[in-house]
């Protein structure tokens, strides 16, 4: 299984959306282990990070969630919340920041609403990037109910071939 990270802004969704990952990882017979910056770094994991986009500023020397990836060999998936407004210009901004490194994918979470209104910007995305967009997750009110709406809202064929498994 390859090792994957999940960045976003603080209260984006990231712990929900791994924590979603792991309980299918786990249920399909996939040993994980996931973390916060603070913790030991397992060889192989899923993690989501410190949720401060500025932290790509920092000089490179300095232990950013970037390069914390960048040592573990592991793909990025950034993670943005609609409901706070310019989701595409965040994606797309950590996307030049980082200048491409280690992304995989685009996750959009807390959608409500219909999707069709998001195509032109997940075009745009997907062409100025060339990252694919592996899920639109709507907005879900109770946690418990998470799992379910992940496992529907997430392209899966996408995701098994950043993490190397079937899901």
């Amino acid at each position: 299984m390859n090792n994957l990270m999940f960045l976003g802004a603080k209260s984006c969704g990231k712990s929900t959306i791994m924590d979603s990952l792991c309980r299918l990882l786990i249920e399909k017979g996939y040993r994980v282990f996931s973390f916060n910056t603070q913790d030991d770094i397992p060889m192989e994991f899923i993690a989501q990070f410190r949720g401060e986009y500025d932290s790509v500023l920092l000089e490179a020397s300095e232990l950013t969630d970037v390069n914390i990836a960048d040592m573990a060999d592991a793909s990025v998936v950034l993670v943005g919340d609609i409901e706070r407004g310019g989701v595409f210009a965040v994606l797309y901004g950590m996307y030049v920041l980082l200048k491409g490194r280690c992304i995989s994918g685009f996750l959009i979470n807390k959608f409500r609403g219909d999707d069709r209104i998001l195509t032109p910007g997940l075009k745009f995305l997907e062409e100025k990037t060339g990252v694919p967009f592996l899920g639109l997750i709507p907005y879900v009110s109770e946690e418990d109910e998470f799992i379910e709406i992940f496992r529907m809202s997430v392209e899966f064929d996408l995701m098994s071939k950043i993490l190397g498994v079937d899901l």
